[in-house]
């Protein structure tokens, strides 16, 4: 793709020491599987705050997370995967481990329809770009899911010289604080639904409605 050169050095401008800074310090508190969707958008996040303005956050929806180049107007797929670009030991591979690139949850086989021009693929120490057309030449349907098969390296855009290792000065485990907000939410809701109740309720009924939201 000819946008790709002016899109490719501009990612290379963002600060992705501070986006890995960021993925130290949330450590593996979200590698459990009811809470690992929430990496892809922590990821996003820090992109967006230390871009110096090159790309903007569109959206998230059930397919991952976009960027829109601000120069070019090419759309961005954005990719979190542990271990797809650099082995244990940050080496980068030869080739890139699978990936999953979309999940359509037991919707059958998927159409390779993609609504983007570039993946940018995103481990915990190095960060590649994926063209649309090798995108499209190493995908396939496997059941509900996209997955790209070993993508030589040398078909990739490299973002960095080399693989950087950096951690966070403190480990942060976000999961007491989402817990905390989802249990608030419930409790707002329980106190919504004990007012919107019509008439007087007796007492018993009442203390009933709200002993789990006290």
């Amino acid at each position: 793709m000819e946008k790709m050169g002016p899109v490719v050095d501009d990612l290379k401008a963002v600060n992705w020491s501070a986006v890995f800074y960021c993925l130290g310090e949330i450590s593996t508190s979200l590698n459990g599987q009811q809470w690992r969707f929430l990496k892809g958008s922590i990821v996003s996040n820090a992109i967006d705050a230390h871009n110096g303005g090159v790309i903007s956050y569109v959206n998230s929806d059930k397919d991952g997370h976009y960027f829109i180049h601000n120069g070019t107007g090419v759309r961005i797929k954005q990719r979190y995967q542990l271990g797809s670009l650099i082995t244990p030991g940050y080496i980068r591979r030869d080739y890139l481990r699978g990936i999953r690139l979309s999940n359509h949850m037991g919707a059958g086989d998927v159409i390779k329809e993609f609504n983007f021009d570039a993946v940018c693929l995103v481990d915990s120490g190095d960060v590649a770009v994926i063209p649309k057309d090798i995108v499209l030449e190493y995908s396939v349907n496997i059941r509900d899911s996209v997955i790209l098969r070993k993508i030589p390296s040398d078909k990739v855009y490299w973002l960095l010289p080399h693989p950087i290792k950096i951690s966070g000065s403190i480990a942060v485990d976000l999961r007491e604080s989402v817990v905390g907000m989802i249990k608030q939410v419930v409790k707002e809701s329980g106190v919504r639904y004990v007012s919107s109740l019509p008439g007087r309720l007796h007492y018993g009924d009442a203390r009933e409605s709200t002993r789990f939201i006290s």
